[in-house]
């Protein structure tokens, strides 16, 4: 039995990540394309990631987003942030 809740997914546009304790951009071709094009997909990144208490894993292509999304400050979200990698080897 699938939760309902996957059903009817709430829309980067409408996503509001601080009440969770993650916000997961999962990988694949239309996280690649679309969520590093989407304004609203990279604010979520953004959110989750300077909240203290919300993690924001980027798995798979999804990492394009880092190299595209800009913290509060302006400069790059990953700046003078540890980011682990897992490399296909």
């Amino acid at each position: 039995m699938i939760d309902e809740r996957f059903r009817n997914p709430t829309a980067p546009v409408d996503a509001e990540p601080t009440p969770y304790d993650a916000a997961v951009f999962p990988g694949g071709h239309g996280t690649e394309w679309d969520g590093t094009q989407d304004r609203h997909a990279r604010a979520a990144l953004r959110t989750a990631a300077e909240n203290g208490g919300t993690k924001a894993p980027v798995v798979c292509h999804a990492v394009g987003m880092l190299a595209l999304t800009c913290g509060s400050e302006g400069g790059f979200l990953v700046e003078d942030r540890d980011v682990i990698g897992v490399p296909n080897a």
